[in-house]
């Protein structure tokens, strides 16, 4: 399962809520932001489980760096490196326009033993143009595509919880063998500066990443076989630019990766690392998996250091 957090900074990950930012915020929002000071009050899943059961990497205070390599520092752009392993200078803007790349998904797809059990569940409705449904003919959900359904439920749901019931569904009913999950509300709120309602989104796709991860440990179809890999697209700004992204604004490439499960090494925070890439990842899911076929020859090698010797 390959989840990712839409522009949810480093910094917040690995140090809590940001002081400075929480005294911007209107003084009857400051309690929301807060809350969420330490970092295990605000991600509680990632610290209390990933941290002592898997690894994340990505803390620049202690010497973790990982960065995306493409030069824009934004979403299409950032998606087609995490799934394709390599830059495109063609993908220059998040248009809704079909990825000419052939992606990690379509390559595990077209395993035998995983055909037809690829799903994506997405927040963000240029999701399909990215993974080019059309051409790959891999199942795609997009919430954004299906607000009807909240507006039908009066508004008690979001669009990232529903793309988390379709994540969870599709487990529920042994569809998927291999899931990518994309949610996108801490995007959203950050490009409204609206910084409590972000670490509140973060917040609540921790629960939904720890109710995903319980399920599997509680189903024999998925229990002990399964491997959870988190990252996100991109990067945000520092300080009062921290809503901002993109190739002017600095920390945009700065990212993070954990994971957990059989495939993955026990190393809790990582410290004094090599850099990771963000084109590195599409590779380690193919190792993941057993998968001997490559990908083009510009994408990014898989980091072994962080994958299970079993």
């Amino acid at each position: 399962m390959l989840i990712t957090l839409d522009g949810f900074r480093w910094q917040e990950l690995f140090r809590g809520a940001s002081e400075e930012l929480i005294l911007t915020e209107p003084e009857n929002e400051k309690a929301s932001s807060e809350k969420f000071r330490y970092r295990e009050k605000l991600m509680p899943f990632m610290w209390g489980v990933i941290a002592s059961e898997g690894f994340i990497a990505g803390n620049q205070d202690c010497g973790s760096i990982v960065r995306v390599q493409n030069r824009f520092g934004f979403s299409y752009p950032g998606y087609n490196e995490l799934l394709t392993g390599k830059r495109d200078l063609r993908i220059h803007s998040n248009r809704k326009k079909w990825n000419p790349n052939r992606n990690v998904l379509e390559v595990i797809n077209s395993e035998e033993q995983y055909k037809g059990k690829v799903s994506v569940h997405s927040t963000w409705d240029a999701m399909p143009y990215i993974i080019n449904a059309k051409r790959s003919k891999i199942k795609v959900y997009s919430s954004q595509q299906d607000e009807h359904k909240r507006k039908e439920r009066k508004g008690l749901f979001t669009n990232d919880s529903l793309t988390y019931v379709s994540a969870l569904a599709s487990l529920k009913k042994n569809e998927s063998k291999v899931v990518y999950i994309s949610f996108d509300a801490t995007d959203e709120k950050a490009h409204r500066a609206e910084y409590g309602n972000y670490l509140e989104a973060a917040n609540r796709i921790d629960t939904y990443i720890e109710s995903l991860w319980v399920y599997c440990q509680s189903d024999s179809n998925y229990k002990d076989k399964t491997t959870f890999l988190i990252t996100t697209d991109h990067g945000r700004g520092y300080s009062k630019k921290w809503s901002e992204h993109g190739l002017l604004v600095s920390g945009s490439k700065n990212i993070w990766l954990a994971g957990i499960g059989p495939a993955v090494i026990k190393a809790g925070e990582m410290e004094n690392e090599k850099p990771i890439y963000q084109n590195q990842i599409a590779a380690a899911l193919l190792n993941v998996l057993g998968i001997k076929k490559k990908l083009p020859k510009t994408a990014g090698k898989s980091p072994k250091r962080l994958l299970s010797a079993r």
